[in-house]
């Protein structure tokens, strides 16, 4: 029995995370205890039994089901395909897990093997990765990003999945961050449009953070460039607000950055900058 449409996730992943996903899922059903890579499961046909029953014949009628146990599996491993595929070609292979030292970084070898052997240790803790371009800020960030992803798809509880009615896990950069914000801000009040959706709501706000911690799941915010961002007051308060729920809210945040420290905190105030050391493990590569 086929758990899942193999067009329709084909199409939706591409070739090479189509093959990834099958790299997961075929050796997860050849394994599972109930249909042993069937896909289904037999039990017994309650009511045609129940029918003979009456008739005073005995009956044993078998019916063929959905093995829940795989198909629940699949669903989630989609989840997390669907989603590691909106992260750079270049980076949905950054797994914590398989993080090694890159030859070509800025950062001397140990210093990266003593910051991934921390970071593997510790994924749950929140980073400020500081830094000059090319020294791993974004493999770092992205593997991080695969764990948590993975751990709030593939590792949640079932109930997990379908209870919450937004995702706990976001990957943007900041600008893009920012723009949104900008963008519902000036056309929310808009009249409807007469085709399309009209403006989108903002992927990270203060009210889903919110909803995130009520709902007992932990919001986790991935935010790249935090420094490339165009500076306005409306802009420079979104960014504050978005952080400082994360801050108030305790979820897990994830910035890199470079800028020195010094530098940060004299372009974004002592305020955004404590709430993110307060909130983070700085890891800083200008050292």
């Amino acid at each position: 029995m086929t758990l899942w449409n193999e067009k329709a996730v084909r199409e939706e992943l591409g070739e090479e995370g189509y093959e990834w996903f099958i790299g997961k899922v075929m050796p997860r059903m050849a394994a599972c205890p109930y249909c042993q890579g069937k896909g289904s499961v037999t039990s017994p046909n309650d009511l045609l039994n129940e029918g003979w029953e009456k008739l005073g014949k005995s009956a044993n009628f078998t019916k063929q089901e959905v093995c829940w146990y795989c198909y629940a599996y699949v669903e989630k491993l989609t989840t997390f395909c669907r989603l590691r595929r909106k992260i750079p070609p270049v980076y949905q292979n950054s797994f914590l897990r398989t993080l090694t030292p890159y030859s070509k970084s800025l950062v001397p070898i140990e210093r990266q093997r003593e910051v991934i052997e921390y970071i593997r240790n510790h994924p749950e803790e929140g980073y400020c990765f500081v830094g000059p371009p090319n020294c791993g800020k974004t493999v770092m960030t992205t593997a991080l990003y695969m764990e948590m992803l993975w751990k709030e798809t593939v590792q949640a509880p079932n109930h997990d999945m379908k209870a919450s009615k937004f995702f706990p896990v976001w990957f943007l950069s900041t600008k893009q961050m920012l723009d949104e914000h900008t963008n519902w801000d000036m056309h929310k009040n808009d009249p409807e449009p007469e085709f399309g959706l009209g403006t989108p709501y903002p992927t990270v706000t203060v009210e889903k953070i919110a909803y995130v911690r009520d709902h007992k799941r932990t919001p986790r915010l991935f935010l790249e460039e935090i420094d490339k961002v165009k500076e306005t007051d409306a802009r420079r308060a979104n960014l504050f607000a978005v952080i400082n729920a994360i801050h108030n809210y305790k979820g897990q945040l994830i910035v890199n950055t470079n800028f020195r420290t010094t530098q940060f905190e004299e372009v974004f105030g002592d305020d955004l900058a404590w709430r993110i050391r307060n909130a983070c493990t700085v890891v800083d590569f200008f050292k």
